[in-house]
């Protein structure tokens, strides 16, 4: 059984949870505030969700974690 990272960290006591970048993209980012910080994991970081959210979470002026196997790619590089 696979569990989720928002699974993780919510059963440590840090309020955490998912979006899936689509439906971010379709209203669901609304629920990110500036207390909070994005989690994303992509193996190549070069996903299209992630560079349609980008400038969203720039405004939000949320930090950006960034957790993928591609140091050169746009998530790694625009990540803090």
């Amino acid at each position: 059984m696979r569990t989720s990272p928002s699974a993780t960290f919510t059963s440590t006591g840090t309020p955490c949870f998912y979006i899936h970048p689509v439906e971010a993209a379709h209203g669901d980012l609304g629920l990110v505030g500036e207390e909070d910080v994005v989690m994303f994991i992509s193996k190549s970081g070069m996903s299209d969700e992630f560079r349609q959210l980008y400038p969203s979470l720039g405004r939000l002026k949320v930090p950006i974690i960034a957790m993928t196997g591609n140091r050169s790619s746009f998530l790694a590089e625009h990540s803090h």
